[in-house]
């Protein structure tokens, strides 16, 4: 199948765990992710039924940590944040033009050759400086 890139902008929560785990529920209740033809009772069941390849979506990422690892999703570093856009508190519209629609192909690219496959990274997303939505970003498998 080969690593599918995927990415989430939800409400903030002030703890990303929770807030990765309810994504996590929410992604599996609607269908979206590979492997879903073969309606699995439970997350654990729909990631089992298409390894090695992953579901190509939120579903692949059990936790969140501090430093990159499979099956886990971790901040973008600060000083990344201030490369891509000047501030370590990006607005909707600058991750959306950066990251989304690769406005800035160099800053684009930098981030997703930053993800290893089975991996994802979290930004949170400012609105007047207040943390507004979380913007999760990952890869599958191969």
């Amino acid at each position: 199948m080969g690593a599918e890139p995927w990415h989430y902008f939800v409400p903030y929560e002030e703890n990303v765990n929770f807030t990765l785990q309810n994504l996590r529920q929410q992604e599996f209740k609607a269908g979206n992710y590979y492997g879903s033809e073969f309606n699995p009772k439970s997350i654990d069941e729909a990631v089992a039924n298409v390894e090695p390849d992953g579901t190509a979506s939120i579903l692949d990422m059990f936790e969140v940590t501090d430093h990159p690892e499979t099956f886990a999703v971790c901040p973008v570093p600060t000083d990344d944040l201030i490369r891509w856009f000047g501030t370590d508190k990006p607005t909707l519209q600058m991750v959306q033009s950066i990251l989304v629609e690769e406005e800035q192909p160099d800053a684009c690219e930098e981030f997703w050759d930053s993800i290893g496959r089975g991996e994802g990274r979290y930004i949170i997303i400012y609105d007047e400086d207040e943390p507004f939505e979380i913007f999760f970003a990952g890869y599958s498998f191969d």
